[in-house]
């Protein structure tokens, strides 16, 4: 489907999305996740390093809270540990 009817296929998927959205609201449910996603080529990715953070910190920096195991920084064998603040690029 997607290769020559692409903008279609799109079309169609957000076509169903709006239509599950409105048999929800229809029922009076909430936050129960239906939504559309398109697949863009070539689009942004967010990255993400695998850190949560110390919001609770108000310093210069960002405090790092916990190191996610198995996340980005942890399977780079990082020097990256809880406690640490971050003030520029690694």
């Amino acid at each position: 489907i997607r290769g020559s009817h692409g903008s279609q296929a799109s079309a169609a998927g957000l076509a169903r999305a709006e239509m599950l959205s409105e048999m929800l609201g229809e029922m009076n449910v909430s936050h129960t996740g239906a939504y559309y996603t398109p697949q863009v080529s070539n689009s942004d990715s967010t990255a993400s390093l695998g850190l949560f953070y110390d919001y609770a910190y108000s310093g210069n920096g960002v405090k790092i809270a916990e190191v996610i195991q198995g996340g980005p920084v942890d399977l780079a064998a990082s020097a990256v540990k809880p406690g640490q603040l971050m003030s520029q690029a690694f």
